[in-house]
């Protein structure tokens, strides 16, 4: 499966053609305390869920209505909690329009795949680091879902205990600079 972890100071500053970027709850759902707030090591704001509960943000507001991004990386400015769960809930409509979901959790160890789901086990992510986690959709899609194209992200749902800096799609991979592709430890 195609991850890339970068540190946020591995990052390559001011990514172009970005289709989206999630930075205020105007465009978001939340559920539980969901604060947001400047955080000093990375000079900026960003959504805090609380580690006490389960806190949530769901993109779009409306279950009914749909993302619609097109591009196939998906990119979250994260920092997850040593020892946390963690949950992204992705919800991909293929190209014969059929929505299907990729659950990244660290809450199972092993890849479980049915006809429209899939959980994704994410226990080999770094902790309590900033981290520019890279999600190659196409490819999950084309494997989850035995050769299942991806069209576009309908909906993102995130479920954790981890703050959030930004969310948002690239058309291209980000280019590695020293190898940084997550593997089982």
């Amino acid at each position: 499966f195609f991850f890339k972890q970068k540190t946020a100071y591995e990052m390559q500053r001011g990514l172009v053609g970005s289709e989206m970027c999630i930075r205020d709850r105007k465009n978001a759902k939340t559920v539980g305390p969901v604060a947001k707030g400047f955080e000093k090591s990375v000079k900026g704001y960003v959504f805090n869920l609380d580690s006490n509960s389960s806190s949530k943000i769901q993109f779009p507001k409306d279950d009914k209505l749909c993302l619609g991004l097109l591009q196939p990386y998906l990119v979250l400015q994260v920092f997850i909690l040593k020892g946390k769960s963690f949950t992204l809930e992705l919800v991909v409509a293929d190209s014969s329009k059929t929505r299907r979901r990729l659950i990244f959790t660290t809450n199972t160890k092993e890849l479980v795949v049915n006809l429209l789901h899939a959980r994704i086990p994410l226990n080999y992510v770094l902790s309590n680091t900033w981290l520019n986690l890279s999600i190659d959709i196409m490819s999950f899609c084309n494997i989850c879902f035995k050769g299942a194209t991806h069209r576009a992200i309908d909906g993102i749902y995130l479920s954790a205990h981890c703050k959030v800096r930004r969310i948002f799609t690239i058309k291209n991979p980000i280019m590695d600079t020293n190898d940084c592709m997550a593997s089982p430890r």
